[in-house]
């Protein structure tokens, strides 16, 4: 059976559910809306890339929240190319569901190697103002580290027509 009770701490009227198997879980009277990043696309990203990202937005509450607003704010090294892009619309995800959203973002191709984070902010018409959240993508570069320490040749000049022997030291 379902007992409604209120968190103490933070006044939220939570919903305690009993699931199959005797497990028992307790999930927000209203919605909780949450994304993490599922997958991108391609992988490894690197510096100049486009890189669809597959969002998973997830309502851990126990209502369903509508017209769900997915976007993605520019923060560097990530972009959005046309900002009509930028906004994915989801109709409603009930409670305890979720929804895959997908979106292209441009790498800079000035990003450095390492970990970036992908700016994501979200709202539904239930919802005061939006959330945010910042995901993780590692960023690689492929630059060649490549350095020429010598360049010797027999003989050391060299006339036109001339045959000679090169040799090049690399690092």
């Amino acid at each position: 059976s379902d007992v409604c009770s209120s968190d103490l701490t933070t006044g939220a009227l939570a919903q305690t559910l009993s699931l199959s198997g005797g497990d028992i879980a307790t999930v927000p009277l209203g919605t909780s809306l949450s994304a993490t990043l599922l997958h991108y696309e391609p992988n490894p990203a690197e510096a100049g890339d486009l890189v669809e990202v597959s969002l998973l937005i997830t309502n851990a509450g126990a209502r369903t929240a509508d017209n769900v607003e997915v976007e993605i704010v520019d923060n560097y090294p990530f972009s959005v190319d046309d900002p009509t892009y930028a906004v994915k619309r989801v109709v409603s995800i009930p409670g305890i569901e979720s929804a895959l959203v997908r979106i292209e973002v441009r790498v800079d191709k000035q990003a450095e190697e390492g970990t970036n984070y992908i700016k994501v902010r979200y709202t539904h018409d239930q919802a005061v103002g939006w959330s945010e959240d910042l995901l993780e993508l590692p960023i690689i570069t492929n630059d060649a580290a490549l350095e020429v320490t010598s360049i010797t040749s027999n003989p050391e000049e060299i006339r036109p027509g001339q045959r000679d022997r090169k040799s090049t030291r690399l690092n």
